[in-house]
């Protein structure tokens, strides 16, 4: 749920970021004095996937949360929510979907439907540089993730966390886990060309993914930090003395509950293309200009009847045709038809 700024009455979520109701950041383009949605990052590769698995995930975890919870079937059975054909209150049609979302949201807490991403959100804070020492406790089942995550960084020291960007081509922000320091990475593998830059990492605590995984990581790369308080924009090379390298990323990932990390090198080429194609079918998806006037079905059944007449051999045929386009028969037609006979 999008949270209100008491004092600007604006939209605030998650980060402090304001943002639409479809969760979109809602940020100022170079040169526009506009707040304008950018699509997040996570959700550009979203764009251009198959969602069919993950909702028939979704709905078997629901099928799942409604057996074991009788009370939220018989509120979602006692709903009176259609698809609307004859209603007259269609405000309560809406009211009536409402409830239901949040019956759907119950049923699918009780299943324990976000228990691997919840892990994940978990494991992400976790391993933020001076978390633990600040008090973060760490649950014994994920203290060998944590442990693994520490031991892959000890000679990759983490530059900056939690970073937000902005990119104005294509639309799309988001944040980013570290930033690190390109250098050290070339020092060991050089075939990455990351010296005199700095890298962006992500940390991916489910499966790999490596297509979204690069779209992702391709937007941060290829961003702007935003600061979302005074909406000004900086180049990393501005703020790190270093460009941002657009070629490689990190991913770390670490499988949940397996107590490891593999640092990951991720292409970001194949993965900025792929961003650029998700731009293309997100505005498909916002045009509307394909279908055009009706076409004129009178004037459609006059020229079929006009030719039908002048093809016709006998008066029983006009006759015939008469009856059939009776709606746009004129004098014209009458005319036409007796002409063809005469010179047949």
């Amino acid at each position: 749920m999008t949270e209100i700024d008491p004092l600007t009455d604006e939209p605030i979520g998650r980060g402090g970021v304001r943002r639409d109701r479809y969760d979109n950041a809602l940020l100022f383009p170079r040169g526009i004095p506009k707040r304008v949605p950018y699509t997040s990052a996570s959700s550009m590769a979203d764009i251009i996937s198959s969602q069919y698995a993950i909702h028939l995930w979704e709905k078997r975890y629901l099928a799942r949360g409604l057996g074991m919870r009788e009370d939220l079937a018989a509120l979602c059975g006692a709903e009176v929510y259609t698809t609307g054909f004859g209603l007259e209150d269609i405000g309560e049609n809406k009211a009536s979907g409402r409830r239901l979302d949040e019956h759907i949201r119950r049923a699918l807490d009780t299943a324990r439907v976000h228990e691997k991403a919840d892990y994940g959100t978990a494991g992400h804070l976790l391993t933020e540089p001076g978390q633990i020492e600040a008090g973060g406790y760490v649950p014994e089942r994920m203290r060998a993730d944590v442990a693994a995550f520490q031991k892959a960084m000890r000679g990759l020291p983490i530059l900056a966390t939690e970073l937000f960007v902005a990119n104005d081509r294509l639309m799309s922000a988001g944040t980013f886990d570290h930033l690190l320091d390109g250098d050290i990475i070339a020092e060991v593998h050089p075939e990455l060309e990351t010296q005199g830059t700095v890298v962006v990492q992500d940390k991916k605590f489910g499966k790999l993914k490596p297509g979204a995984f690069a779209v992702q990581m391709a937007v941060y790369a290829t961003s702007e930090l935003y600061d979302t308080e005074t909406d000004e924009r900086m180049t990393f090379e501005e703020a790190f003395g270093k460009p941002m390298n657009t070629r490689w990323g990190i991913t770390a990932h670490i499988p949940a509950g397996e107590g490891r990390c593999d640092l990951l090198p991720t292409d970001l080429t194949d993965g900025l293309a792929a961003a650029e194609h998700a731009i293309w079918v997100r505005a498909w998806q916002k045009r509307n200009d394909q279908l055009r006037k009706p076409l004129d079905t009178n004037a459609l059944e006059s020229a079929a009847a006009r030719r039908a007449v002048l093809t016709a051999r006998s008066r029983e045929e006009l006759s015939h045709l008469y009856g059939k386009f009776e709606d746009v028969w004129t004098d014209e037609l009458t005319q036409l038809g007796m002409k063809a006979l005469t010179s047949s």
